[in-house]
């Protein structure tokens, strides 16, 4: 009898996940997605132009997503946003920056959305929220003379996509 009990227990234990395990990866169904470029420029900076640096990372980052056939849909949604924070090293020819690039989607929470299928009503705008839901970052510096934003957005794109290789594989 004890070993039935424990053979019914091993299979019931089966279906049961395990932490972590049954939660989804975000980035497996991306299909159509909003890209936001965000620069925050040191004033410190001269002979380089904000404008002109941040269109060169937009130009590289757009063309990034667009290469791996993810449609570009801008407004409410998720969103993949490259954020770039310059800084002039004081002394040195140098200029350092912060890149990080993060996807957010749309989340709302439970009981909002049990009360809507329930009702059949929509969700209210105000019970959802946009989160962050997988992130990388990284920190380095450029000469001044090869200062371009196109590294960084191809940056990036390139760290969504390795991101998003590893979570279908």
């Amino acid at each position: 009898m004890r070993f039935l009990t424990a053979v019914a227990l091993a299979l019931v234990m089966l279906g049961v996940p395990v932490d972590g395990v049954a939660q989804r990866n975000p980035l497996t169904t991306v299909s159509q997605i909003n890209n936001v470029v965000v620069v925050i420029w040191d004033d410190d900076i001269e002979g380089n132009s904000e404008a002109q640096f941040t269109q060169e990372i937009e130009n590289a980052f757009e063309l990034g997503l667009l290469r791996t056939g993810i449609r570009l849909t801008p407004g409410y949604g998720p969103k993949l946003q490259c954020l770039v924070h310059t800084m002039q090293i004081p002394n040195d020819p140098r200029i350092a920056y912060s890149i990080g690039v993060s996807y957010h989607e749309v989340m709302v929470d439970w009981g909002s959305a049990r009360r809507s299928r329930e009702s059949g009503d929509p969700i209210d705008a105000g019970d959802s929220q946009i989160v962050a839901t997988w992130s990388e970052s990284t920190v380095g510096y450029m000469g001044k003379d090869v200062f371009s934003g196109t590294p960084l957005g191809e940056w990036c794109i390139e760290g969504f996509e390795i991101a998003r290789f590893r979570a279908s594989n």
